[in-house]
């Protein structure tokens, strides 16, 4: 249920992503994360969930925009990460 329901709280809807991706179902946690409202934690958890599926445009693409909306050393960090793998 918690799948088909969209979370309106960021911080719930993060967490039941981090779930869904637990339980094999990366695909939706990915939907929930990647809407128009998405916060900087949510990118930064997206690119954590796509780079644990290999998907490393789509973990780059995430890093990119947590660094923008909030940078600094944790968001060069993220990408540094993400781009050594």
């Amino acid at each position: 249920r918690a799948a088909r329901d969209v979370p309106v709280d960021p911080a719930v809807r993060r967490d039941v992503a981090v779930v869904l991706a637990q339980a094999g179902r990366g695909d939706r946690a990915l939907q929930l994360l990647g809407g128009t409202d998405a916060t900087p934690d949510d990118f930064r958890t997206l690119a954590d969930l796509a780079a644990g599926r290999k998907d490393w445009r789509a973990a780059e693409r995430a890093a990119r925009e947590y660094g923008r909306l909030r940078p600094g050393p944790k968001a060069d960090r993220l990408l540094a990460d993400v781009l050594s793998w």
